[in-house]
């Protein structure tokens, strides 16, 4: 998968250079050159997935250039922690995230 610059002037680039220089030289945003719908299967069974096997299942089509056991190892260690929902208000809820702890490593930006 190839990500764009929204600014449209810089050359794309793939996953791994998106996610390590975070923003292309023209002060624009990456964004994938597609986005295709999550896999039925998943949508039928995230609530019996854990984060880690979630955030592989949606990470896996961005994530082109990274061996799928490397993602899963990256996901497995990064999304050690449970994201509590918090009800909003009624039939709204939110992604209480701010209560992540800090990533123990940040060496696997290095490792894909």
């Amino acid at each position: 998968m190839n990500y764009f610059s929204t600014n449209k002037k810089s050359p794309g680039v793939g996953f791994r250079e998106a996610v390590v220089t975070s923003l292309p030289k023209d002060k624009g945003l990456y964004f994938p050159e597609q986005v295709e719908r999550l896999d039925e299967r998943v949508l039928r069974n995230f609530q019996s997935l854990s984060l880690p096997e979630l955030g592989f299942e949606m990470m896996k089509p961005f994530a082109t250039d990274i061996p799928h056991t490397k993602l899963r190892s990256i996901l497995e260690e990064v999304l050690s922690f449970d994201i509590p929902l918090r009800q909003v208000e009624e039939h709204i809820e939110s992604l209480e995230l701010f209560t992540a702890p800090p990533t123990p490593s940040k060496m696997w930006a290095r490792d894909f």
